[in-house]
This record gives structure tokens, sequence and C-alpha cells, in this order.
């Protein structure tokens, strides 16, 4: 347990249930963080071992994760977070302004809003319950759904069974998109 701020916390071992209710500026854990808990802001936080479980109440301004981050889980703000490896069950629900996944998000889910989101990699059962404005899609997002709205919207790759419950105004598809699916109004 870490009650006071962590400024520059290096952690080589793994740290099964660890609860920092500080700010964790500068905190890099090398090894695996099953279990870890931050309640405060985690500024320029880097995992470079598997995160599985790891909760994020507060704020994430520079959040890098290296490795796949099974069942991430983002409360508060994930501005700038960026993620190298698989995001299988990744939760964000506060804003994910800025966003950029490099890795294969299948079963990402975004509760906030994903203003300037990058997904690099296939998105695979992407959901995002609120609006994607300049949502951007270089992979394939087979399976895509989106109930806000989209507007703005760019799928580069393949977007087969795209599905858009909200308003896509100015949606573009540079690639295939078999099946795509419009629930809302399509302007533009």
């Amino acid at each position: 347990m870490c009650s006071g701020d962590t400024e520059v916390l290096v952690c080589n071992g793994d740290t099964e249930g660890l609860v920092c209710n500080g700010d964790t500026e500068g905190l890099v854990c090398n090894g695996d963080t099953e279990g870890l808990v931050c309640y405060g802001d985690t500024e320029n936080l880097v995992c470079n071992g598997d995160t599985e479980g790891l909760v994020c109440n507060g704020d994430t301004e520079g959040l890098v994760c290296n490795r796949d981050i099974d069942s991430l889980v983002c409360c508060g703000d994930t501005e700038g977070l960026v993620c190298n490896g698989d995001t299988e069950g990744l939760v964000c629900n506060g804003d994910t302004e800025g966003l950029v996944c490099n890795g294969a998000t299948e079963g990402l889910v975004c509760n906030g809003d994903t203003e300037g989101l990058v997904c690099n990699g296939d998105s695979e059962g992407l959901v995002c319950n609120g609006d994607t404005e300049g949502l951007v899609c270089n992979g394939d997002s087979e399976g895509l759904v989106c109930n806000g709205d989209t507007e703005g919207l760019v799928c580069n790759g393949d977007s087969e069974d795209l599905v858009c419950n909200g308003d896509t105004g100015g949606l573009v598809c540079n690639g295939d998109s078999e099946g795509l699916v419009c629930n809302g109004g399509t302007e533009g």
C-alpha cells in the first residue's frame, strides 16, 4: 500500500495487489501488476509486464502499456493513453481523447466519448457507447459497433459488418464495407 505520492517508483518484481492512493507520476512496473489499483492520477505510468486486472480510478495521462492488458479498467480520463500490446477486454468509462491502440483491440469498450481515438490494429468487436467524433480505424474493424454519433468516422481498412446506431454524418470508408448497417441518419 502506497499512501503518498510514488514519484519515480520502480517495481521490478510482481506487484500483485499493489494499491496506490496517491499520484504515481513516473511509476514504472517491469513485472506483472495483477490486481494493481491506482486511486490517484498515474501520469506517465509505464507497464512493461502484463497488467491483468489493472484498475485506474484516476486520470491516466500518458499511461503506456507495452504488454497485453487483459481486463484493464479505466474509470478516469485516459488522455494520451498508448497501448502497444493487445487490449482484449479494455474498458474505458471516462473520455479517451487521443487514445492510441497499436495492437488488436478485440472487445474494446468505450463508454465515454472517444474523440481522436486511433486504432492501428484490428478492432474486431470494438464497441463505442459514446460519440466517436474523429474516430480513425487503420486496421480492419469487422464487427465494429457504434451506439453514439460517429461524425467524421474514418475507416481505412475493411469494415465488414460495421453497425452504426447513431448518426454517421461524414462517415468515410476507404476499404470494403460489406454488410455496413446504419440505423441512424447518414447525412453526408
